[in-house]
């Protein structure tokens, strides 16, 4: 949420063309002509963790 807000239209998101409108680089994605949230990239601070292992 905090993301969203902060978010900048014209520099943090990004149409990508059939796909919808990402914020960032994928971290949440919205359906281009229904504007529903298709996808969020969530890492936890286990999965991180576990990745850096």
């Amino acid at each position: 949420m905090n993301k969203i807000a902060s978010s900048d239209p014209k520099k943090g998101w990004s149409s990508v063309g059939w796909r919808g409108i990402m914020l960032g680089n994928g971290v949440l994605w919205f359906f281009l002509y229904d504007g529903k949230v298709t996808g969020m990239n969530y890492e936890t601070v286990a999965k991180k963790s576990l990745m850096e292992k």
